[in-house]
């Protein structure tokens, strides 16, 4: 259970910092995450695989009772050298769990020695929830392998995207949206990206001279001045366009305003129809996509909209007052009861709101425990018409 900074969260939206560590090493094509725990650590994250459309191996140390009292130090250093022998990987991050994290066991002289041995890079990335959520493990993921392999950033025509991980919803497709806006509309090269099948062996060398930017479970780690969630909309798709020209200082084309007028105009006319203005919207989601996708259903659009997010979308909506009616880190049977008060027309959300008797629910954020219909690109110019029709049904 993750801990709020403002109160004790009762079955989060957000799980604890191991789903976010596994959730990023999914794009990594050469990495393996070790679990260094008990069993059940390793087994209940399974399901983040298949998430991503994975094979779900996760191979762990599972810990008895009696190593975890007496020491783990020899099971650790065996599991390194097989998951070594097994995967021949680039770089291994062995994820503690709670009992290993408040132990304190010293592991650098393990560590040592297995890299002089092998052609691998080995982290000790805390995936309990005493460390923080799901967006702090994957942070720390980021942090680590930029230590492990001396990346830094450089401004440059090259750009990465990182921060979209192969476990969400469509997340290829919300890939592909943003680097089409920023090819449309911008000088730029889009170079390879660390989550999004990226092979340390082959990508790196180009990722090193590539200038970063931080999207999706990273954003959270950006100041919050003048930052921009996601493009969802006419108005959010411009707004977050302007953003990228203005901090990256990258030249628009001639094509940057005109689109926008034309998109603008095509929206205002079927704007001219309000039976939209009253619909009641749920969104369940990451900061990033989740305050952008309400921002324009309420201030686009003129829904009324419930919101259930994570530490930093709530202090972003803070300041600058997107959304009204917002919640921290709301999961579970609580964001359900939440929003069976607020009587919503529809949902964007997980499994965990799925709920036919009382409304209709878009899949929008992990986890999707069911089966539904082919993605729909919600991001971008495009998206937002995709977004109208679905309200309009």
């Amino acid at each position: 259970m993750y801990l709020s900074t403002k109160r004790d969260r009762i079955e989060p939206l957000k799980g604890c910092a191991m789903v976010g560590i596994i959730e990023g090493m999914m794009g990594l094509e050469d990495a393996r995450p070790l679990v260094h725990g008990p069993m059940s650590c390793s087994s209940g994250h399974r399901m983040v695989f298949l998430f991503a459309d994975k094979e779900p191996i996760l191979p762990t140390t599972a810990l008895t009772e009696e190593e975890l009292v007496l020491g783990s130090q020899e099971k650790l250093e065996v599991a390194l050298n097989k998951a070594y022998e097994l995967y021949e990987p680039t770089y291994l991050g062995v994820i503690i769990t709670c009992a290993i994290s408040l132990s304190g066991e010293e592991y650098q002289n393990i560590i040592d020695k297995f890299e002089s041995e092998h052609d691998c890079k080995v982290s000790v990335l805390d995936g309990s929830g005493l460390y923080g959520e799901e967006v702090d493990g994957f942070n720390q993921l980021y942090e680590n392998l930029w230590k492990s392999f001396e990346i830094s950033n450089n401004h440059s025509k090259l750009i990465s995207l990182d921060g979209i991980a192969l476990s969400d919803v469509n997340a290829k497709g919300k890939y592909k949206m943003i680097k089409k806006l920023l090819q449309k509309y911008f000088s730029v090269e889009i170079g390879p990206s660390i989550f999004m099948n990226f092979n340390i062996k082959k990508d790196l060398e180009k990722y090193k001279k590539a200038e970063k930017i931080k999207l999706g479970h990273l954003w959270n780690n950006y100041e919050i001045e003048n930052n921009r969630p996601a493009p969802y909309g006419i108005e959010g798709t411009y707004k977050w366009l302007k953003w990228f020209e203005n901090k990256f200082e990258k030249k628009k084309n001639t094509k940057f305003e005109k689109d926008y007028e034309e998109y603008k105009e095509k929206f205002n006319i079927l704007m001219d129809d309000k039976s939209l203005n009253n619909l009641k919207i749920v969104v369940e989601g990451d900061s990033w996509t989740a305050l952008g996708l309400a921002d324009f259903l309420r201030n686009e659009i003129g829904c009324e909209v419930m919101i259930s997010t994570d530490n930093y979308g709530f202090k972003y909506n803070s300041e600058y007052g997107i959304i009204n009616d917002i919640y921290d880190d709301m999961g579970g049977y609580e964001l359900f009861t939440k929003a069976k008060k607020f009587k919503p027309d529809i949902v964007f959300g997980s499994s965990y709101i799925r709920c036919k008797k009382q409304w209709e629910i878009v899949p929008f954020t992990q986890p999707i425990y069911h089966l539904y219909d082919n993605d729909i690109d919600l991001m971008g110019y495009e998206g937002a018409f995709n977004l109208i029709d679905i309200l309009s049904d």
